[in-house]
């Protein structure tokens, strides 16, 4: 159910109701009207836009796009542990229940139970066999909750790029060299991760996705060689996010700028805080012409009396955020560890579906 209030003059269609609240998943969402009033999503910025767009990489740079919130914090508070993805197989009908949770809570893209699911990462497990099926239903999954949008998960691997590895593949690339760092080709852990990404890319890409997100990366080298994998194997859009951390030593804005010359279409961050996802997005914004990304975390948990985590962030704090993420400049946003369908929610009424200057009517 809609609800509709008006923001300086245009009809907007949201989650919330004006005057009150709704629920999501038992979870009261307050109503965030007050908070995108003239002052920053006034007749000439941003407009509700009533129609679906079919391609992605369009919606992206047309509309704000909300991606669903955090699949491995549910899954374990739901009792579950150990390889997530292989949920896929095992509990294929919780995996697809939480999608649509997620979607019944406004999400526009899907992010399949797929992060970790590279063959190395399954071979911890033994399951590095299941590796293509894994990643396979995983997308299907996804696709039957109804999402517009389904964006396939890739994250680290367990080979660690050796710094400067990737960046030094960047340079050959502007030289129009073949090989990079030396005439043998590039460093041998570069070329090894770059395998397992596309092992996983192909499996995700025969399902069909609208994207393959890279996510959760916090060295640069491993996000660019993922990226790069991925690039070799499908021509699918690539968005990539990373958790830029206090120790990751990499100016936000050049790791942007980097993320994009090796093939992504969007960038931003992923597994945040708040503050440090808006740090970091206010120094990408002006690096970059691509669409930016924020999917921040729910904060530090600490644990409850019951045994499970309690997280700072709740649908409130996440609906703020994502008013903040937009002025910032990012507009493709959601939510990471620790989030709910009620954060997704709460952020889809503050700020889903809105028209970006320029947008198609």
């Amino acid at each position: 159910v809609q609800s509709v209030f008006a923001l300086d003059g245009w009809r907007a269609f949201g989650g919330g109701m004006a005057g009150g609240g709704h629920f999501i998943d038992n979870t009261p969402v307050r109503s965030i009207a007050p908070w995108v009033g003239a002052s920053w999503c006034g007749r000439a910025r941003f407009q509700r836009k009533a129609h679906a767009m079919a391609d992605i990489e369009v919606r992206m740079k047309t509309q704000v796009v909300i991606v669903q919130g955090a699949m491995g914090t549910m899954l374990g508070s739901m009792g579950f542990d150990g390889c997530l993805p292989f949920l896929n197989l095992t509990e294929p009908e919780t995996v697809e229940d939480l999608h649509r949770r997620y979607r019944g809570a406004g999400a526009d893209c899907a992010v399949t139970n797929t992060f970790l699911a590279t063959p190395d990462r399954l071979e911890e497990y033994g399951l590095a066999g299941h590796m293509a099926k894994i990643n396979e239903v995983g997308v299907r999954l996804a696709k039957r909750a109804g999402f517009p949008h389904v964006l396939g998960a890739i994250g680290p691997c367990l080979v660690e790029v050796e710094p400067g590895a990737a960046l030094a593949v960047l340079k050959a690339r502007r030289l129009n060299a073949t090989e990079a760092m030396t005439a043998e080709g590039p460093a041998p852990s570069y070329a090894a991760a770059v395998e397992q990404y596309a092992a996983q890319a192909t499996a995700l890409a025969s399902a069909g996705p609208d994207a393959l997100l890279v996510e959760g990366f916090v060295r640069l080298d491993d996000a660019l060689a993922a990226i790069d994998g991925v690039r070799r194997v499908t021509d699918l859009p690539v968005i990539a996010t990373m958790a830029l951390t206090a120790d990751c030593l990499v100016d936000p804005a050049d790791a942007a700028q980097a993320l994009v010359e090796m093939g992504a279409c969007a960038v931003g961050c992923n597994c945040m805080d708040v503050d440090a996802t808006l740090a970091a997005l206010a120094s990408m914004r002006p690096a970059v012409a691509v669409p930016l990304v924020a999917r921040p975390s729910a904060g530090n948990p600490v644990e409850n009396a019951g045994g499970g985590l309690t997280w700072p962030l709740g649908p409130d704090g996440f609906a703020e955020a994502a008013v903040e993420e937009l002025r910032t400049g990012a507009t493709v946003l959601g939510s990471c560890c620790g989030s709910t369908p009620a954060c997704t929610g709460a952020i889809y009424a503050a700020v889903g579906g809105l028209e970006l200057p320029g947008g198609d009517s």
